[in-house]
């Protein structure tokens, strides 16, 4: 059984040579199926974890959602009533919750940090357990740090190409795309600031590689990570303890 996980800045190549380090393996790819069996756990919808992954939310919003959260709650519980199950609120859960039967978590804002990161490890490890898996981005890398069996690459671009790169893949122009980078940017870097001890996704200290796709192209890259892949299963690799 083996994992290797690919994380770093958006618009680095990561699907690209995941998917190619996966099938040259013959592992399985894993990416956005991570976001949806952790939100089965803990009753989100995959919109709302998406919501949580890809944006920067500042101060003034996180006390915004807080006081939305707590004005529907009141809203729900009626006069006299129960503060989760209030009068109208069975019908109105079905009513409103007719295609997330499971799902109470219906935005991004409204989920807790803990709930996020806790369904994200639980995944990710029960991953790390049972698969030879290539598992792109959501900080797998830092959530299997103590994994020694794990081989972490990283991957880092200039804005620039990055910018074309997102641009390509979601047929965007290059202004909406350099939207996307500095919006994923920030909520990648609050991310790793937050549950991790890195500076962000690209931050070296977490991979045995780290690979600069504006210098290194995507094939060459992709070569590299299965020549470190060998190396790695034939034990030439330390364990890191950061």
């Amino acid at each position: 059984m083996a994992i290797i996980t690919i994380g770093g800045l958006t618009g680095s190549g990561g699907r690209h040579i995941g998917m190619a380090v996966a099938e040259a393996l013959g592992f399985d790819y894993i990416d956005r199926l991570i976001l949806s069996e952790a939100a089965k756990q803990i009753g989100s919808t995959v919109q709302a974890m998406q919501e949580k992954e890809d944006k920067h939310v500042s101060v003034l919003e996180n006390i915004s959602s807080l006081a939305q959260r707590i004005l529907e709650r009141s809203a729900m519980s009626g006069v006299g009533g129960d503060p989760h199950f209030g009068p109208g609120a069975a019908a109105f859960l079905i009513n409103e919750y007719a295609d997330f039967p499971k799902a109470t978590i219906l935005k991004g804002s409204h989920m807790e940090n803990k709930d996020y990161i806790d369904g994200l490890t639980s995944v990710i490890v029960d991953i790390s357990k049972n698969d030879n898996a290539v598992i792109v981005g959501r900080g797998a890398a830092a959530i299997l740090k103590n994994d020694e069996s794990v081989l972490k690459i990283g991957l880092t671009s200039s804005t620039e190409d990055r910018i074309k790169r997102i641009s390509k893949r979601e047929n965007i122009d290059e202004i909406e795309a350099e939207k996307v980078v500095n919006e994923k940017d920030a909520a990648r870097s609050d991310f790793y600031k937050t549950f991790f001890d890195h500076d962000g996704p690209e931050d070296p200290k977490q991979f045995h590689l780290s690979i600069n796709t504006t210098l290194v192209k995507l094939d060459p890259a992709i070569s590299m990570i299965l020549a470190t892949t060998k190396t790695f299963q034939d034990g030439l690799l330390t364990h890191q303890k950061v």
